[in-house]
């Protein structure tokens, strides 16, 4: 009889660390779909600020273009001078 017991017993504690580690694992699954879901949300917002470097990038090049366009516009008028009283 007290061999059935430790069998008993034996078996209450395997089915006890089994369920924990049940529980481990499903705690793990889910912090694992967090990080996913987490990277995710990252990936997305590194799309959408590579976006908008792009369009800035555009943005400082047409301002550059417009100074430079500024610049060629203002010398103008001293060109034009100098060519007339030539």
């Amino acid at each position: 009889m007290a061999n059935e017991e430790a069998k008993e017993a034996e078996i209450t504690k395997l089915q006890s660390m089994l369920e924990a580690l049940s529980l481990e694992l499903e705690k793990s699954k889910l912090e694992t779909i967090n990080e996913c879901n987490k990277n995710a949300l990252l990936q997305s917002h590194l799309e959408l600020s590579m976006k908008e470097k792009s369009e800035l990038e555009k943005e400082l090049l047409n301002l550059e273009d417009f100074k430079m366009r500024s610049a060629t516009l203002k010398v103008s008028p001293y060109c034009l001078d100098s060519i007339n009283h030539i």
